[in-house]
């Protein structure tokens, strides 16, 4: 597509060679024809002939602004020879634009020789793709193919399953209005189906005056269903304020029960992408399958529909906005480059607005959609052709497990799971995910991730806990927790283990190596993960008794309730609704930070919302109500040692006086218990000191 568009740029008249008269002065475009160049069609058919593709129109010799001549342009006007073909071989062992690649290998790379943003990626292991892995790992393929990495893009029909991946019934007309900061009208969008086709076309006007001609989705955006073990945790207690599901049934089981230990349920929301020219864009409507907590958020709402329309309903949709752009080097594998191409236009169906330039990515030799095999592994040719045959560790592959260290692993997954913009720029715009203006531009894991991405994420005003999705990697890495694991990895002397997650996919929940919500028995929790380290290190918990101390809840009376995850990862951040996003920084937050900030505490997000209150609070996205503010000062009359814990931080009480208040936090204090070091950069050891209980107590604080 692409070298056809240069070609029509050169039928207008480019390019390649200047006479040692041409015209002195300023250029302008007008003498990008022929003119200045001597026997133009000459220049065009050897440049093709050599390098199988045609130049880049006028900006293979010429600045943007036409203000002079690039490095390529000079360096061929001052070269002599016979014909064409002898003058740009002349040049092509020579580096013009400075970016590392001869002129011949950017020319026969498809790349403007001229330009020092637009070279090539280094020679090095090509991308395989997933299916030549399966090939001699096919267990691990078939666990992958379950994880939620292997379908953020899913086509309308399954082709394993040959179902749709469509959640909501797709006929009818819906609406949504886009309120707050950028608010929009009312878009009205009618959904229909032809055979295995989808068919969306936006209206204003209550669905009378048509925005667009009927657009056709090619990618479906999220709503996998994913596994929630154990009938126990709050967010599937049927029939009370908790219950997600009494509200919204599991869409594979319709008016079926609410829930069965590892049914599978969605989550998040499901997004719809059309296709214009090269590019991708997310239609403004969103479905959420589940609503929030207050039975609200669930269905049709807006996304994004600014960049849509503007507040006269006038189409504003561009390249900027598109998936290429915003969100495609953290959803597809195999990118090494990203480039514009300025010549590019498409209209959208249906109107006369016209959309100019694309971001278009560059594979080697092609780009995976989703997180496959190699987005993890690296580019896998190498390992193919022989590779494979080494000792473990030493196989032309990455192995993370082995290869990486404890921060070059957190990194890797860091990559995408956190919120900024690129390092580089591409068409004097950052990117939404990493990339640099350097080789390698794209990162490969093993790299470091402030190369490739400067952070920007969105907080809660504590300015520590996320409040949007993907900020994983910013929480993970300000807790306790970054010096003793990765996502994927327990560091320990005695050798490393696994972790928490699992990126080849597991049955439980969001891909952990166990449950932490399983089904809890008698001196036996249902948080199986968290309890693999903490039975006997830090705080035991190896009995009721214990977790009673540490919870202050009744673990037999409250089952399910008291697990780990509901205190020390609260869900505070949100993707398709409020709050469907778990908090990873391991900290309990108190309600005193709701009283201080304005946002969730770990107390009243899910429990205790109107604990001993009159007031029934309604809005769980609004923290400032006289009702949260008065919760919150209730509940933190009854967090054990939270006035100590502030009095220790004053320098006004000792940690004696912490143990005396709440006996759990003696067993961290106990010389003789176990202890595990760490190994791997800045790590320290697991066990804790007196004068580090507090640090432990808040980690993840300021």
């Amino acid at each position: 597509m692409r070298a056809i568009r240069a070609a029509m740029g050169l039928a207008l008249g480019l390019l390649i060679i200047f006479a040692a008269s041409a015209t002195a002065g300023p250029e302008t475009e007008s003498m990008c024809i022929p003119g200045p160049h001597l026997n133009f069609n000459s220049y065009q058919t050897a440049y093709t002939n050599l390098y199988g593709s045609a130049p880049h129109a006028c900006s293979t010799c010429h600045l943007p602004d036409f203000s002079g001549k690039n490095p390529y342009g000079t360096d061929m006007q001052n070269t002599a020879g016979a014909n064409a073909t002898a003058r740009l071989q002349a040049i092509e062992n020579l580096d013009s634009d400075g970016d590392g690649t001869s002129n011949r290998d950017e020319a026969l790379a498809g790349r403007n020789p001229g330009d020092p943003n637009d070279a090539p990626p280094p020679a090095g292991p090509a991308y395989v793709g997933s299916t030549t892995c399966a090939s001699c790992h096919t267990a691990t393929y078939a666990n992958w193919r379950t994880s939620l990495h292997s379908s953020i893009y899913m086509p309308p029909i399954d082709p394993i399953t040959q179902q749709t991946t469509i959640l909501p019934v797709w006929s009818g007309i819906i609406s949504v209005e886009q309120t707050g900061s950028n608010a929009r009208p009312p878009v009205w969008a009618r959904l229909d189906q032809e055979g295995n086709n989808w068919y969306v076309r936006l209206f204003r006007d209550n669905g009378v005056t048509p925005l667009t001609g009927s657009l056709e989705i090619v990618r479906v955006h999220g709503g996998r269903p994913i596994p929630e073990n154990g009938n126990n945790s709050p967010r599937n207690t049927a029939g009370t304020v908790r219950g997600l599901r009494s509200a919204n049934p599991n869409p594979i089981y319709p008016g079926g029960p609410d829930h069965y230990p590892g049914e599978s349920i969605y989550i998040g929301k499901q997004r719809y992408q059309v296709e214009f020219g090269d590019q991708h864009y997310i239609l403004p409507i969103q479905y959420n399958p589940v609503s929030d907590l207050d039975r609200r958020s669930g269905g049709w709402v807006p996304y994004n529909v600014h960049n849509w329309i503007d507040a006269g309903y006038n189409l504003v949709l561009n390249a900027s906005q598109s998936e290429e752009r915003k969100c495609a080097g953290c959803h597809q594998t195999g990118i090494v480059d990203v480039t514009y191409d300025a010549d590019s236009m498409a209209t959208i169906p249906g109107t006369a607005h016209t959309i100019t330039g694309a971001y278009e990515l560059v594979g080697n030799p092609a780009v995976e959609e989703n997180i496959t095999c190699e987005a993890c592994h690296g580019p896998g040719s190498d390992h193919v052709a022989g590779g494979y045959l080494g000792e473990p560790g030493s196989r032309e592959i990455i192995q993370p497990f082995l290869n990486l260290t404890r921060v070059q692993q957190t990194d890797a997954c860091g990559f995408c799971h956190s919120r900024g913009v690129s390092v580089g720029q591409v068409n004097g715009m950052t990117l939404e995910y990493p990339f640099r203006n350097t080789e390698p531009r794209m990162p490969l894991p093993g790299d470091v991730w402030a190369d490739y991405y400067v952070e920007g994420g969105g907080y809660w005003p504590d300015g520590v806990h996320a409040r949007q999705h993907h900020q994983q990697y910013e929480e993970f890495i300000a807790s306790g927790h970054f010096n003793r694991l990765s996502c994927t990895t327990r560091f320990r002397s005695s050798g490393n283990t696994p972790g928490c997650h699992d990126a080849h996919g597991t049955a439980n929940e969001h891909d952990l190596t166990q449950t932490a919500r399983g089904v809890a028995s008698a001196n036996q929790p249902s948080d199986n993960l968290c309890w693999s380290c903490h039975q006997t290190r830090a705080f035991p918990l190896n009995t009721d008794t214990d977790r009673e101390r540490h919870t202050w809840h009744d673990p037999q009376s409250i089952r399910g309730v008291a697990d780990c995850t509901n205190c020390h990862m609260p869900a505070m951040a949100s993707s398709g609704v409020a709050y469907d996003i778990h908090s990873h920084t391991f900290h309990v937050v108190q309600p005193e930070e709701t009283i201080a900030f304005n946002q969730p505490n770990s107390c009243a997000i899910l429990c205790h919302r109107t604990f001993g209150m009159p007031q029934n609070d309604t809005r769980i996205g609004v923290w400032n109500d006289p009702s949260d503010i008065a919760n919150a000062a209730f509940l933190q009359e009854h967090v054990p040692g939270a006035t100590l814990i502030a009095q220790y931080l004053a320098g006004e009480a000792s940690v004696e006086a912490l143990v005396h208040e709440v006996p759990a936090y003696g067993p961290a204090l106990d010389p003789n218990r176990d202890t595990d070091d760490v190994t791997g950069t800045d790590a320290s050891p697991f066990n804790i000191n007196a004068a580090d209980l507090v640090t432990y107590l808040n980690e993840g604080r300021p």
